[in-house]
Protein backbone atom coordinates (compact mmCIF):
# COMPACT_ATOMS: atom_id res chain seq x y z
CA UNK A 1 0.00 0.00 0.00
CA UNK A 2 2.73 2.60 1.00
CA UNK A 3 4.70 1.53 -2.43
CA UNK A 4 1.11 2.47 -4.04
CA UNK A 5 0.83 5.60 -2.75
CA UNK A 6 4.56 6.40 -2.95
CA UNK A 7 4.18 5.65 -6.92
CA UNK A 8 1.20 8.28 -7.06
CA UNK A 9 3.14 10.70 -5.09
CA UNK A 10 5.92 10.36 -7.37
CA UNK A 11 3.75 10.49 -10.94
CA UNK A 12 2.06 13.75 -9.33
CA UNK A 13 5.44 15.34 -8.55
CA UNK A 14 6.43 14.72 -12.36
CA UNK A 15 3.03 16.42 -13.63
CA UNK A 16 3.85 18.99 -11.20
CA UNK A 17 7.28 19.97 -12.09
CA UNK A 18 5.97 19.43 -16.50
CA UNK A 19 3.42 22.27 -15.80
CA UNK A 20 5.81 24.17 -13.97
CA UNK A 21 8.32 23.68 -16.53
CA UNK A 22 5.59 24.30 -19.15
CA UNK A 23 4.44 27.32 -17.05
CA UNK A 24 8.16 28.40 -17.44
CA UNK A 25 8.13 28.52 -21.17
CA UNK A 26 5.45 30.79 -21.56
CA UNK A 27 6.21 33.28 -19.08
CA UNK A 28 9.69 33.51 -20.82
CA UNK A 29 7.66 33.61 -24.55
CA UNK A 30 5.46 36.73 -22.67
CA UNK A 31 8.59 38.58 -21.51
CA UNK A 32 10.08 38.01 -25.03
CA UNK A 33 6.39 39.67 -27.15
CA UNK A 34 7.14 42.39 -23.94
CA UNK A 35 10.39 42.65 -25.35
CA UNK A 36 9.41 42.68 -29.11
CA UNK A 37 6.12 44.94 -28.39
CA UNK A 38 8.00 47.50 -26.76
CA UNK A 39 10.57 48.01 -29.44
CA UNK A 40 8.17 47.95 -31.78
CA UNK A 41 6.33 50.93 -29.84
CA UNK A 42 9.79 52.96 -29.78
CA UNK A 43 10.09 52.29 -33.67
CA UNK A 44 6.55 53.47 -34.48
CA UNK A 45 6.48 56.45 -32.17
CA UNK A 46 3.10 57.46 -31.03
CA UNK A 47 -0.02 55.78 -33.33
CA UNK A 48 -3.44 57.52 -33.33
CA UNK A 49 -6.14 55.35 -31.78
CA UNK A 50 -8.29 53.03 -33.95
CA UNK A 51 -11.02 53.57 -35.71
CA UNK A 52 -10.71 57.84 -33.89
CA UNK A 53 -11.30 59.71 -36.66
CA UNK A 54 -8.79 63.03 -37.61
CA UNK A 55 -9.16 66.32 -35.93
CA UNK A 56 -8.01 68.20 -39.30
CA UNK A 57 -9.59 67.57 -42.97
CA UNK A 58 -7.22 65.26 -45.06
CA UNK A 59 -5.80 67.87 -47.42
CA UNK A 60 -4.15 69.29 -44.15
CA UNK A 61 -3.49 66.80 -41.94
CA UNK A 62 -0.01 64.70 -41.97
CA UNK A 63 -0.52 61.68 -43.01
CA UNK A 64 -2.41 58.98 -41.11
CA UNK A 65 -1.54 55.57 -40.24
CA UNK A 66 -4.34 55.04 -42.90
CA UNK A 67 -6.28 57.11 -45.17
CA UNK A 68 -8.91 58.95 -44.17
CA UNK A 69 -11.78 57.40 -45.62
CA UNK A 70 -10.27 53.98 -44.87
CA UNK A 71 -10.57 55.07 -41.43
CA UNK A 72 -14.37 55.82 -41.73
CA UNK A 73 -14.99 53.06 -43.92
CA UNK A 74 -14.19 51.28 -41.06
CA UNK A 75 -15.75 52.91 -38.39
CA UNK A 76 -18.92 52.82 -40.43
CA UNK A 77 -18.61 49.14 -40.83
CA UNK A 78 -18.62 48.79 -36.68
CA UNK A 79 -21.27 51.46 -36.59
CA UNK A 80 -22.92 49.19 -39.62
CA UNK A 81 -24.50 52.49 -40.78
CA UNK A 82 -25.09 51.72 -44.98
CA UNK A 83 -25.72 55.04 -45.26
CA UNK A 84 -22.82 56.89 -44.18
CA UNK A 85 -20.66 53.92 -45.95
CA UNK A 86 -22.81 54.90 -49.02
CA UNK A 87 -21.13 58.18 -49.18
CA UNK A 88 -17.82 57.09 -48.60
CA UNK A 89 -17.42 55.37 -52.12
CA UNK A 90 -16.83 56.59 -55.61
CA UNK A 91 -20.12 56.25 -58.16
CA UNK A 92 -17.88 53.89 -60.09
CA UNK A 93 -16.78 52.11 -57.19
CA UNK A 94 -16.21 48.46 -57.40
CA UNK A 95 -16.23 45.72 -54.22
CA UNK A 96 -15.00 41.76 -54.74
CA UNK A 97 -14.99 39.16 -52.87
CA UNK A 98 -11.96 36.76 -53.67
CA UNK A 99 -13.93 33.78 -52.84
CA UNK A 100 -16.99 34.69 -54.99
CA UNK A 101 -15.18 36.64 -57.87
CA UNK A 102 -18.39 35.89 -60.50
CA UNK A 103 -20.39 38.04 -57.30
CA UNK A 104 -18.84 41.98 -58.54
CA UNK A 105 -20.58 44.43 -56.75
CA UNK A 106 -20.40 47.46 -59.27
CA UNK A 107 -21.78 50.90 -58.68
CA UNK A 108 -22.42 53.05 -55.24
CA UNK A 109 -25.86 51.53 -54.94
CA UNK A 110 -24.51 47.87 -55.45
CA UNK A 111 -21.98 48.69 -52.95
CA UNK A 112 -24.37 49.89 -50.22
CA UNK A 113 -26.54 46.39 -50.83
CA UNK A 114 -23.35 44.39 -50.39
CA UNK A 115 -23.10 45.95 -47.27
CA UNK A 116 -26.32 46.10 -46.23
CA UNK A 117 -26.74 42.38 -47.04
CA UNK A 118 -23.40 41.69 -44.87
CA UNK A 119 -24.76 43.36 -42.04
CA UNK A 120 -28.41 40.99 -42.54
CA UNK A 121 -26.16 37.90 -42.91
CA UNK A 122 -23.29 38.43 -40.41
CA UNK A 123 -24.92 40.60 -37.18
CA UNK A 124 -22.47 41.83 -34.98
CA UNK A 125 -20.07 42.17 -37.38
CA UNK A 126 -16.24 43.60 -35.99
CA UNK A 127 -13.29 43.75 -37.80
CA UNK A 128 -9.82 44.32 -35.80
CA UNK A 129 -6.91 45.34 -38.07
CA UNK A 130 -3.30 43.72 -36.67
CA UNK A 131 -1.29 44.56 -40.15
CA UNK A 132 -1.87 47.73 -42.32
CA UNK A 133 -0.10 49.50 -45.05
CA UNK A 134 -0.96 52.75 -46.75
CA UNK A 135 0.42 53.58 -50.28
CA UNK A 136 -1.21 57.14 -50.53
CA UNK A 137 -3.06 56.08 -53.04
CA UNK A 138 -3.84 52.48 -51.72
CA UNK A 139 -4.33 50.94 -48.33
CA UNK A 140 -3.88 47.17 -47.05
CA UNK A 141 -5.38 45.95 -43.73
CA UNK A 142 -5.10 42.43 -42.13
CA UNK A 143 -7.08 41.56 -39.20
CA UNK A 144 -9.49 40.06 -37.45
CA UNK A 145 -13.49 39.47 -38.42
CA UNK A 146 -15.58 38.01 -36.01
CA UNK A 147 -19.53 37.62 -36.75
CA UNK A 148 -22.57 36.05 -35.58
CA UNK A 149 -24.25 33.97 -39.07
CA UNK A 150 -28.29 34.98 -39.00
CA UNK A 151 -28.85 35.13 -42.67
CA UNK A 152 -28.17 32.89 -45.73
CA UNK A 153 -24.93 32.54 -46.72
CA UNK A 154 -24.30 30.89 -50.20
CA UNK A 155 -26.89 28.45 -49.95
CA UNK A 156 -25.90 28.18 -46.42
CA UNK A 157 -29.40 29.06 -43.52
CA UNK A 158 -28.01 30.79 -40.77
CA UNK A 159 -26.74 28.63 -37.95
CA UNK A 160 -26.55 31.81 -35.22
CA UNK A 161 -23.08 30.58 -34.41
CA UNK A 162 -20.47 33.05 -33.81
CA UNK A 163 -17.35 32.99 -36.34
CA UNK A 164 -14.27 34.25 -37.00
CA UNK A 165 -11.74 34.65 -40.03
CA UNK A 166 -8.60 36.86 -41.23
CA UNK A 167 -9.56 39.31 -43.18
CA UNK A 168 -7.13 41.25 -46.05
CA UNK A 169 -9.27 44.08 -47.52
CA UNK A 170 -7.64 45.72 -50.10
CA UNK A 171 -8.31 49.23 -50.69
CA UNK A 172 -7.83 51.23 -54.53
CA UNK A 173 -8.30 55.39 -53.54
CA UNK A 174 -10.10 57.67 -56.08
CA UNK A 175 -9.08 60.92 -54.63
CA UNK A 176 -11.19 61.01 -51.19
CA UNK A 177 -13.50 58.04 -52.07
CA UNK A 178 -12.92 54.61 -52.22
CA UNK A 179 -12.89 53.38 -55.94
CA UNK A 180 -12.44 49.29 -55.23
CA UNK A 181 -12.25 47.22 -51.90
CA UNK A 182 -11.07 43.64 -52.46
CA UNK A 183 -11.47 40.92 -49.25
CA UNK A 184 -10.01 37.96 -48.93
CA UNK A 185 -10.88 35.78 -46.35
CA UNK A 186 -11.14 32.14 -45.53
CA UNK A 187 -14.62 31.01 -46.63
CA UNK A 188 -13.34 27.20 -46.47
CA UNK A 189 -12.70 28.22 -42.53
CA UNK A 190 -15.81 29.73 -42.26
CA UNK A 191 -18.01 26.83 -43.96
CA UNK A 192 -16.07 24.22 -41.01
CA UNK A 193 -16.51 26.55 -38.40
CA UNK A 194 -20.52 25.90 -39.81
CA UNK A 195 -19.84 22.11 -39.36
CA UNK A 196 -19.87 22.11 -43.05
CA UNK A 197 -17.08 20.34 -46.06
CA UNK A 198 -15.61 23.13 -47.99
CA UNK A 199 -16.98 23.58 -51.39
CA UNK A 200 -14.72 21.92 -54.33
CA UNK A 201 -11.57 24.38 -55.27
CA UNK A 202 -13.05 26.61 -52.42
CA UNK A 203 -9.70 28.36 -51.01
CA UNK A 204 -10.12 31.86 -49.81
Amino acid sequence: MLRGRAQRLNDALRLVRRELRRAGAEVSRLRNVEKEAEQLRRELGPQRPLLKLPETPPSTARELWIPAVVERHLTALHDHDVGALETLFAPDAVVVEAAFPREMHRGRAAVAAFHAQLFTTWTDFRFMPRYWHNLGGAAFLEGDANFVQCGEWHGITAAARPISSDLLLIYHLAGERIGRVKLYYDAAGIRRQLALAPAQGELF
